[in-house]
């Protein structure tokens, strides 16, 4: 999706974001413009972490995991060869133009799960009950690895499993 982004082929992503109900990452997060303006009656929640610092290091290491390097992580949104203080220069400045495009509406929230925000937030914002289960957490850091071990590990038992029985 961020190769349509990147060559400014909106009308396709657009077509794309149709299928769903809902968005997240990039680069639907960059598109929120393109996205409030094609969809007016959207909520938009912007999630954030608790400090620049904190999300330039997640970037690393999801980007180290991934395989991937630092200018492939944020393609075409910092210049080569930037350092720490470009990225979260950028990530500071996309989120005051987040806030400064939706100020004073009532179909924007922001929220940190870092800072406790959660089912309450999340659900009283999008007037839904609020689930009995504690909030999920797919990412915390310091299990990333072995989420991404694990997960290279089912394709490997499944394929085990169809071959030998086991």
């Amino acid at each position: 999706m961020f190769e349509l982004y990147s060559s400014g082929e909106m009308d396709r992503l657009l077509f794309e974001v149709d299928k769903f109900d809902f968005a997240k990452d990039y680069p639907w997060a960059l598109m929120y413009k393109e996205l409030d303006e094609r969809f007016p009656d959207s909520k938009f929640i912007l999630t954030t972490r608790k400090s620049g610092d904190i999300w330039y290091d997640s970037l690393r290491r999801h980007a180290k995991l991934k395989g991937k390097d630092m200018s492939l992580s944020v393609r075409g949104l910092v210049g080569e060869g930037s350092g720490k203080k470009d990225y979260i220069e950028m990530y500071e400045n996309h989120n005051q133009e987040v806030r400064d495009y939706f100020r004073g509406r009532d179909n924007f929230a922001e929220m940190c799960w870092e800072n406790g925000h959660g089912w309450g937030e999340i659900c009283t914002y999008l007037g839904l009950a609020i689930p009995l289960e504690d909030f999920p957490h797919s990412n915390p850091s310091p299990n990333l690895a072995k989420r991404y071990y694990l997960k290279a590990r089912r394709p490997i038992r499944a394929l085990i499993k169809k071959y030998t029985g086991l």
